[in-house]
């Protein structure tokens, strides 16, 4: 506290009182613009450390430059002579995300079929909003979340595959020699590419054995009877998992 003091010279001495004023000053406690803590993403922008406060106290901070890869904290010592008391800045860098969701990042369904509901909230805790911000059961998309401005995460997507239940289509009743060769073009599907195709008979003497390239092979038709054989022949169909409905026809092979 300030005062003043005063000095009384015992009697009889030839002497005056005299006075000693004391001003105490408080001690300030340096203050700058960016407060006293801070948190950040990695890579984030971090505050210069000014060697002047906003309150004039002149100082130096250790370290001297704020790092905006690892958390720390920062002492500022005011300049000898100050009435001032030191100061600490401390930053907390935050790891950047990757938002994750139950459902992953991809998925591949059958036109028509259950797809997820987007939530705003990730499993790993992160807020934000998709765009679209409903899955389509009907049509292939990418879906985009966006993290709420402030936190420390990228932005993800969801990309969804919708694929067509493949539909064939069979020529009529079909007759051919043994040995022979039917080709691909018999049979159309939809969508044209992508599906794959298998055979089965209802007649074990007769041999589908596929041969050739692409999405429709073609198969040659053995007899391994001395009869005219007839046999319902039934096609199956699949497209990225999607099955189609099996169709069947009849073939008569000749020996």
């Amino acid at each position: 506290a300030s005062g003043t003091y005063t000095f009384t010279p015992n009697a009889g001495e030839c002497a005056t009182t005299t006075t000693f004023t004391v001003t105490v000053n408080p001690n300030i406690a340096p203050n700058f613009g960016f407060g006293t803590t801070l948190s950040v993403c990695n890579g984030g922008t971090v505050p210069a450390l000014p060697t002047t406060s906003d309150n004039n106290i002149t100082g130096t901070w250790s370290p001297s430059t704020v790092s905006n890869t690892a958390s720390g904290t920062y002492t500022f010592t005011p300049t000898a002579g100050q009435c001032a008391t030191t100061q600490t800045f401390t930053v907390t860098v935050n790891p950047v995300l990757t938002p994750t969701f139950s459902f992953g990042t991809s998925a591949s369904i059958c036109i028509g079929s259950t797809v997820p509901a987007l939530p705003t909230t990730s499993t790993n805790g992160i807020t934000g909003t998709w765009s679209p911000s409903t899955v389509s059961n009907t049509a292939s998309g990418t879906y985009t979340f966006t993290p709420a401005a402030g936190a420390c995460a990228v932005t993800t997507t969801y990309t969804v595959q919708v694929n067509q239940i493949p539909v064939v289509t069979v020529p009529g009743n079909i007759i051919v020699n043994d040995g022979a060769i039917v080709p691909a073009t018999v049979f159309t599907t939809t969508p044209a590419s992508g599906v794959s195709i298998s055979w089965t008979n209802s007649n074990t003497a007769i041999g589908l054995a596929a041969s050739g390239t692409g999405n429709l092979p073609q198969f040659t038709a053995t007899n391994t009877g001395n009869t005219d054989i007839t046999a319902t022949i039934t096609v199956s169909t699949r497209n990225n998992g999607c099955v189609g409905t099996p169709v069947s026809y009849l073939s008569l092979i000749h020996i």
